[in-house]
């Protein structure tokens, strides 16, 4: 090989490299934003991680919904929430009763 064909193949190597960093990669995949009336259970979406790498409290950025304001500022942080592992999905359930998880488990399943 060339030493110019050389310098070729080392960039391409090292772009390779950099596209294939494991990495976490969350996306909201399901929600429910109640109905009008009556609701079966309290507003609630499912982030999955679709990456190859968890997602980590304390070390990742931390996650936050916002259900009315529509301003960054005034977003609620996700509390209770160790990590989502790749493939994993997780439901936020927003409410502040605790009650309601049982209410969401009877209506939408375990």
């Amino acid at each position: 090989m060339t030493k110019g064909g050389s310098y070729l193949l080392v960039l391409l190597l090292l772009a390779c490299s950099h596209n294939l960093q494991a990495q976490a990669n969350l996306q909201i995949t399901e929600l429910f934003p109640g109905q009008s009336g009556e609701d079966l259970t309290s507003d609630w979406f499912e982030i999955t991680n679709t990456g190859d790498q968890a997602w980590v409290a304390g070390v990742d950025p931390d996650l936050y919904y916002d259900d009315e304001s529509a301003s960054a500022a005034d977003a609620d942080l996700i509390i209770g929430l160790t990590d989502i592992q790749p493939g994993e999905y997780i439901i936020v359930l927003i409410t502040g009763d605790v009650n309601d998880i049982e209410v969401f488990k009877s209506v939408w399943g375990p």
